[in-house]
């Protein structure tokens, strides 16, 4: 009788354990996304919690938007690869903490709320270098031979990791006639 008491009362307890550590969701998809959790494979569906510590891979083709509780949001294009490393926020105070790798791929992301209260508590790495976010909007490209990212609006402090990083340049992003988001040797207009 207790072990069937205790059985009951974890699975009653458990759901909303599982929520609070929620991130974000699945807003929006195209193609196949596999979501890694715990060494395990999901298929991603729209509307599918994200949870700390996922990793989302887009397959080639796909994309990706994810909306974090704070409204923070990450899209990617196909074949990337993004991991929410840390995610708290406290809802009534808008404060927390924010961190994701882009490991691959195209990327854009828009800081939510924890940034808007405190910049500081949102940190992006986009392959060898680490964006701290002060309100803003950042699109980028992750590849193993080159990383670029570029600011659309607000303000963010770059550190990197690697002696290879360089600021500057005249290359910007254009959407190929597949929709693909890629890199142009044209500076942007």
């Amino acid at each position: 009788m207790r072990r069937l008491l205790v059985s009951i009362l974890l699975v009653l307890i458990a759901p909303a354990v599982w929520a609070s550590s929620q991130s974000g969701v699945v807003a929006a998809m195209k193609g196949k996304i596999t979501i890694i959790r715990d060494d395990v494979e999901i298929n991603a569906q729209s509307a599918q919690p994200i949870f700390l510590n996922d990793t989302i891979v887009t397959d080639k083709g796909a994309r990706l938007q994810i909306l974090l509780r704070d409204q923070s949001t990450f899209s990617v294009g196909e074949n990337a690869r993004i991991t929410i490393d840390e995610f708290v926020y406290q809802p009534k105070e808008k404060t927390g903490s924010v961190a994701a790798s882009i490991g691959k791929g195209a990327f854009r992301f828009v800081s939510g709320k924890i940034a808007k209260k405190n910049p500081n508590n949102m940190k992006v790495r986009a392959g060898d270098v680490v964006v701290a976010v002060r309100g803003t909007e950042v699109i980028g490209n992750v590849q193993p031979d080159q990383s670029n990212i570029i600011l659309l609006s607000g303000a963010i402090d770059v550190m990197s990791l690697s002696n290879d990083c360089i600021s500057g340049g005249n290359a910007g992003f254009e959407i190929g006639p597949d929709g693909d988001l890629r890199m142009s040797g044209a500076p942007l207009a």
